[in-house]
């Protein structure tokens, strides 16, 4: 995993860890360390090569991750507040426990 893989990574961990404390906000890509590094729109795909939730999964848009019901529970909007109830805790939860999981040995210390 490069440097810049790494340091996205551990910042969305920590972001997902805000979210599940009841802190943090879900704004989709606008919010996603790891979306800002490698996201991009090519001939109107998204495409996320390098990202190390693509090389887990071999699919853009954070498919196949806890994420699709973590996003539908967390989404914040400036027209909603939206407040993470249980359920929503526990999508978080799951997410954040997926990034976990996709750090090189030991990595999660540096949070």
């Amino acid at each position: 995993m490069t440097d810049e893989a790494l340091k996205a990574l551990l910042a969305s961990c920590k972001k997902w860890l805000s979210i599940c404390e009841g802190e943090g906000k879900n704004l989709g890509q606008r919010s996603c360390p790891l979306c800002r590094s490698f996201r991009e729109e090519a001939g109107g795909l998204v495409v996320c090569y390098e990202c190390p939730i693509y090389v887990d999964t071999n699919q853009s848009g954070c498919r196949g991750t806890p994420y699709q019901d973590a996003r539908d529970a967390t989404y914040w909007s400036s027209c909603t507040d939206k407040v993470v109830d249980e359920a929503g805790f526990l999508v978080a939860l799951e997410e954040y426990s997926y990034l976990l999981g996709l750090l090189p040995n030991r990595a999660w210390r540096m949070l």
